[in-house]
């Protein structure tokens, strides 16, 4: 006999959030909430369109971001700053510019190149799977006419 798995979703049948509400406790889950405005424990700096902050106090370099869907609901002045990613970084290279800028113009070209290898990698493995036939239906082969 097969069991049911019962799973609670924040998203409908559609794939669209239920309610704001189940948006922001996914975000506070997944997403730590971070106050970069706290000048005494972090400062900042901007590579590409990349957000880093320090935190003086742990000794780590956190990707922010904010949320479009928070922006669009609270607007950009109340949405939380929330951390993508964290690594380590001394204090001393933090504080050598050179070395600071180096470091995070490095990390960030390696999240573009995984960012593109994951893409590529959707885009040749994954998507085939969700091609719409002639009638518009969603065809579950990867052999697919595109």
């Amino acid at each position: 006999m097969a069991r049911k798995v019962i799973r609670e979703s924040a998203f409908d049948e559609n794939g669209n959030w239920k309610s704001n509400e189940d948006m922001m406790k996914f975000n506070d889950k997944y997403f730590p909430r971070i106050d970069i405005d706290n000048k005494e424990r972090y400062e900042t700096e901007k590579i590409g369109n990349r957000l880093f902050a320090y935190d003086k106090e742990d000794k780590v370099v956190d990707i922010v971001f904010k949320d479009d869907e928070e922006v669009d609901i609270l607007g950009d002045d109340k949405a939380p700053w929330r951390i993508m990613d964290s690594v380590g970084l001394s204090e001393e290279n933090w504080n050598d510019k050179e070395a600071r800028i180096e470091y995070l113009q490095e990390y960030s070209d390696d999240l573009d190149y995984e960012a593109d290898s994951l893409a590529q990698q959707f885009i040749r493995d994954e998507l085939p799977m969700y091609q719409k036939d002639k009638d518009g239906n969603k065809e579950w082969s990867l052999y697919t006419d595109m």
